[in-house]
């Protein structure tokens, strides 16, 4: 597995630990029902699809249903027992984004999905993020990722009592640059609460 910094180290070990009250307050179905729907009209069924960031099996669950072959992969083994249980006949993989593209991985994905995953990888190694994911896909594929909107870095319970991780927050300008410079085109966005919600296409 890939070299982290010590705050990614600090932000597995907090869902490591925190895994089941997690998931008990981040588990409502559907939750991300309308970008699914831009989703699936950018990339129908049975494409196959990359979820990084796979956490509970919450959105694994969305896009399996939809008809999508699937993939996911996140750095707590905490979590994705749950996925694991939740969902025991999916592909879910035990690394980072750095690590990409997984060993039995096909030769290149068709889309991928990054819902509130991205905005926990340090601002320094963005580019280095984006362009593994960039790796796995064919030319054209699109992908959504959620981010937190805001300046800076730091730490933070986000809300989550007892549960400090790591965040990068970002402006919208800011991020599609590193989007654009690291090979991809947004194709939309939009706000979603605090969540900035980018619809991309690899370059």
């Amino acid at each position: 597995m890939a070299r982290l910094q010590a705050e990614e180290l600090a932000t597995r070990r907090a869902y490591d630990d925190h895994a089941p009250e997690w998931a008990l307050t981040h588990d409502e179905p559907g939750f991300w029902r309308e970008e699914m729907a831009t989703f699936e009209a950018m990339l129908p069924p049975p494409a196959y699809v990359l979820e990084i960031g796979a956490g509970a099996g919450r959105d694994a669950a969305d896009l399996i249903a939809a008809g999508y072959r699937y993939t996911g992969i996140d750095f707590s083994e905490g979590m994705l027992t749950l996925a694991r249980q939740r969902l025991p006949r999916a592909c879910f993989r035990h690394m980072t984004v750095y690590d990409l593209p997984p060993l039995d991985a096909p030769a290149l994905y068709e889309g991928f999905w990054a819902a509130c995953s991205l905005l926990h990888i340090p601002r320094s190694r963005i580019g280095e993020a984006l362009r593994a994911i960039r790796k796995c896909l064919i030319c054209g594929s699109p992908g959504f990722i959620a981010m937190k909107q805001g300046s800076g870095e730091g730490v933070s319970d986000a809300g989550q009592r007892n549960m400090e991780r790591f965040f990068a927050w970002w402006q919208r300008e800011e991020f599609a640059d590193a989007l654009l410079r690291n090979g991809f085109e947004v194709a939309s966005w939009h706000k979603a609460g605090s969540r900035l919600c980018f619809f991309v296409r690899a370059a």
